[in-house]
């Protein structure tokens, strides 16, 4: 990064994403912010950073566009000028067969094509949404450009032999950090997107808190949150992605939550408290997204039997088809169907704990018994088999084989930082502080407490 006239500062894209373990927030806070100036844009590199690619000056600055051309195919498969381009997008269903042939592209020309990505990328991995940028003159291919991650495209072109070649390209891409912050008036998820946080960001700062906050229950209007998180953009400015959660907070009733963004050396990255514990615990409060509480734990009147008994568990309504995520790692014991459950999974997690899951429409592809899986992992779909009135998950806590209250189970920190990777974590912490202190001077003087409730 260079500091241009008037205190602008120069983005200096980078051409692939850089190493998980090296993209601790101290990284954003040296190669993207400025030191803290006078006035304007210096005190806020954010938003001079964003006016830049909007074509913007920002207060103090002037703008500076790339001039450089979108990256190109090597001479050899330069496709002729002659060429219209085509952007098309993949439909549920689609092969890339399919989608060529569909779009006038001749069979012999598609296959050959494809039979050259498949050196460097396999087309059974298409994805629904993604967009292929097609170059063809009449029925004739010359070249296809897919998206495959922000900064790398896959490109098979023509050469000058008439056959098809194939390879990856990296395109130049930039972090910029960005801040959102809101007040909750009705929903967690309108709040977010009120305050423009991009529902992936947002999806993981509830994963992330959903260890210790019952989102139906301790989540009310009034309470707010502050999330810092990274937005990429590509060689034009244009936005390309939204990138990692570097830091939430969030304030339920008074208290105050805190996450940031660490990888410990040799470990993988996570989020912890500002006492180095790590957020992650055994068990996930709920294993399942968006869901609603519709039955807590203990006795009730059972709506199909006609009489009051007791609820071992609790029930989450969720619309058919719904995810259901192992709570912790562990391993299947039991997978079928089990009377009144109906399709119904088991996990051990440990001598101590097993997690169960019922009334559900399917299992996960090759779920079987004996299988270990990892916690956050996809096992089986919300449905009503067995004795269920509607669609919703069944889930239930075991401790040393008795069912207990999934939501009054209180699980330790699996690990905390020590040593080196404390003092680094540290460091971490502060440089996360002063980009929100740069990004938003408003934001008051925090109290000095730990990622719990303070």
């Amino acid at each position: 990064m260079a500091l241009l006239g008037g205190g602008a500062v120069e983005l200096v894209p980078r051409t692939a994403p850089p190493p998980e373990d090296a993209r601790n927030a101290a990284s954003l806070d040296t190669t993207l912010l400025a030191e803290p100036g006078a006035g304007g844009a210096r005190n806020n590199p954010a938003a001079a950073a964003a006016s830049r690619i909007e074509g913007q000056a920002a207060p103090g600055e002037s703008v500076s566009r790339p001039s450089a051309a979108p990256a190109a195919v090597p001479e050899a498969q330069a496709a002729p000028t002659a060429a219209v381009p085509r952007t098309l997008e993949v439909r549920p269903g689609d092969t890339l067969l399919g989608l060529l042939s569909r779009n006038g592209i001749a069979s012999d020309d598609a296959q050959s094509a494809i039979a050259a990505l498949s050196a460097v990328w396999h087309p059974r991995d298409l994805r629904v949404g993604q967009k292929l940028a097609v170059f063809a003159q009449s029925d004739r291919l010359h070249s296809i450009r897919v998206a495959m991650a922000p900064g790398r495209d896959v490109v098979v072109a023509r050469n000058d032999t008439g056959g098809f070649v194939a390879e990856d390209q990296e395109r130049p891409i930039a972090w910029v950090p960005s801040i959102g912050t809101g007040t909750i008036r009705t929903s967690l998820s309108e709040a977010g997107n009120e305050a423009g946080v991009p529902i992936a960001v947002l999806s993981e700062m509830i994963r992330a808190f959903s260890y210790d906050v019952d989102f139906q229950r301790e989540v009310r209007p009034g309470d707010a949150f502050t999330i810092l998180y990274e937005r990429i953009f590509d060689e034009y400015g244009h936005p390309a992605a939204a990138g990692q959660l570097v830091y939430a907070e969030m304030v339920l009733s008074g208290s105050h939550l805190r996450l940031y963004r660490f990888a410990p050396a040799g470990g993988e990255p996570g989020y912890y408290t500002a006492f180095g514990e790590n957020i992650r615990k055994p068990l996930l409060r709920t294993p399942i997204d968006g869901a609603r509480l519709t039955s807590g734990f203990g006795m009730r009147f059972h709506p199909i039997l006609g009489y009051s008994r007791m609820h071992r568990g609790v029930d989450f309504g969720a619309p058919m088809g719904t995810p259901v995520f192992a709570a912790g790692d562990g391993v299947v014991v039991r997978a079928g169907p089990a009377s009144g459950y109906g399709n119904y999974i088991e996990i051990e997690h440990n001598r101590e704990y097993a997690t169960a899951y019922g009334h559900l429409s399917g299992y996960a592809q090759g779920l079987r018994v004996g299988e270990h899986v990892r916690q956050g992992q996809v096992i089986g779909y919300v449905g009503m088999t067995g004795l269920a009135t509607g669609p919703h998950l069944h889930y239930e806590v075991h401790y040393q084989g008795v069912q207990i209250d999934p939501l009054s189970v209180k699980m330790p920190a699996l690990t905390r930082l020590a040593g080196k990777d404390m003092k680094a974590f540290e460091g971490v912490m502060h440089a996360i502080d002063r980009q929100l202190q740069e990004l938003r001077p408003d934001l008051v003087a925090r109290a000095d407490c730990s990622g719990g409730r303070c």
